[in-house]
């Protein structure tokens, strides 16, 4: 007789052999089943699907209350009037923002700054408005003008008489040091 245990085959629906460890590979290989003869099964998974879809139904109504929670304490604390630590978290965020957007302001584009500001725009759009407006402005005369800041003035303000005669003046004494015989410059 034969003493060696018989081994069921499984089957799949196009009629290959099942595998589901490395030995019945080996087995089944050594059977002389070939490649395109041999399946490997796939894993049962339904228990662990089931475990994870009901760790997330936990999880799920764990957020849950704890959002209803939160949710019940806000509403208490607006009817109490006692809203001041959402104020300040808020003036915090805000302060941040704004500290935020001017350390990135570049020379010339504060208006830019002051819209984001105004309109309560993220830093990152922000970023991405001032980048946009630099790349518009381009290097023109007029943008030069409207970026730098004011002159300050050197000389007071001169009389127009005083001014032309100063001018004539000076034309003559050029004239004069040129007419002269022997002198040049």
């Amino acid at each position: 007789m034969n003493d060696k245990p018989r081994v069921t085959v499984q089957r799949d629906e196009l009629g290959r052999v099942i595998v589901t460890s490395t030995a019945d590979l080996e087995l089944a290989l050594g059977a002389g089943y070939g490649p395109n003869q041999i399946a490997m099964a796939a894993p049962d998974t339904t228990a662990d699907i089931a475990d994870a879809l009901a760790a997330a139904e936990t999880r799920f109504s764990a957020e849950r209350e704890d959002w209803n929670a939160e949710r019940a304490r806000l509403v208490n604390a607006a009817i109490d009037g006692t809203l001041s630590e959402q104020r300040d978290a808020i003036q915090v965020a805000e302060r941040i923002r704004i500290r935020e957007i001017q350390s990135l302001t570049k020379p010339g584009l504060q208006g830019v700054a002051d819209e984001a500001i105004e309109q309560g725009t993220s830093v990152e759009a922000f970023a991405l408005a001032q980048l946009r407006a630099i790349n518009d402005r381009g290097i023109t005369l007029e943008a030069i003008l409207r970026d730098s800041p004011e002159s300050a003035p050197h000389a007071p303000p001169v009389d127009e008489t005083e001014s032309k005669a100063r001018a004539r003046s000076s034309w003559d004494r050029v004239v004069t040091r040129f007419s002269e015989p022997g002198k040049k410059g």
